[in-house]
């Protein structure tokens, strides 16, 4: 089994200044011996190994580019939690809006992948965790037409990265998630730490064993 105990483990997260990216800084970073972090805004972290990456995701090159010249070891695991969301019916929403959602949450992943490759491909047994969403699955009920269209891309994503890795043993998994809350007692949505405790879950794995999907409605959401 793969130990998650500090044994010169890295881990990269993008999309962790807040909310659910900055509790898996939070919960995982510790079990790694380096961490990196990358997001537009700086974040606050107690845990004194982890680094942090200005970027902008809608500029996909040249966020994917910094994390690179910022981290040239290996990485254990990569996980794309970066998303972009618009609380309004599509017809109103402009082509730029629509453009952005889709570069945040899908083409900066492609280009993520695409230039840490070499650091994902330096040892056997790497993973890389990319969030997805419920609104992201076939027939999910979903109203948000982008924002759907751009998970089940990443969906997509993962399936052709994990044929791409095989070679490497690079595993691939997507995690489509319902409602998630901060809130750790809630009974309706999803709580953050189950989010982080399921990613642990996976990593610690051995890598023969690769979940390809896994979809994570909370109890009680309906139309998944």
């Amino acid at each position: 089994m793969k130990s998650t105990e500090k044994n010169s483990n890295n881990l990269v997260i993008v999309g962790a200044s807040k909310g659910l990216g900055h509790c898996f800084a939070t919960n995982l970073a510790p079990l790694f011996t380096k961490t990196l972090t990358t997001s537009r805004n700086e974040p606050e972290y107690e845990s004194s190994n982890t680094r942090w990456v200005r970027s902008d995701l809608t500029q996909p090159a040249e966020a994917a580019e910094k994390v690179a010249a910022a981290h040239s070891d290996p990485i254990d695991l990569l996980i794309y939690n970066a998303a972009s969301w618009h609380d309004k019916p599509f017809i109103e929403s402009s082509i730029a809006e629509n453009e952005e959602m889709i570069t945040v949450n899908l083409t900066s992943a492609i280009a993520f992948i695409q230039t840490l490759w070499p650091q994902l491909t330096a040892r056997k047994g790497s993973l890389i965790v990319l969030i997805g969403s419920t609104s992201g699955l076939d027939n999910s009920g979903g109203k948000s037409v982008t924002y759907a269209a751009s998970k089940f891309g990443l969906r997509g994503l993962a399936h052709a990265v994990r044929e791409e890795g095989r070679p490497y043993m690079l595993r691939t998994s997507v995690i489509s998630p319902g409602g998630l809350t901060a809130e750790p007692n809630s009974e309706i949505r999803i709580p953050y730490n189950d989010m982080s405790n399921l990613i642990q879950c996976i990593y610690s794995m051995s890598p023969a064993t690769c979940p390809k999907e896994i979809i994570l409605p909370a109890t009680f959401d309906t139309g998944v």
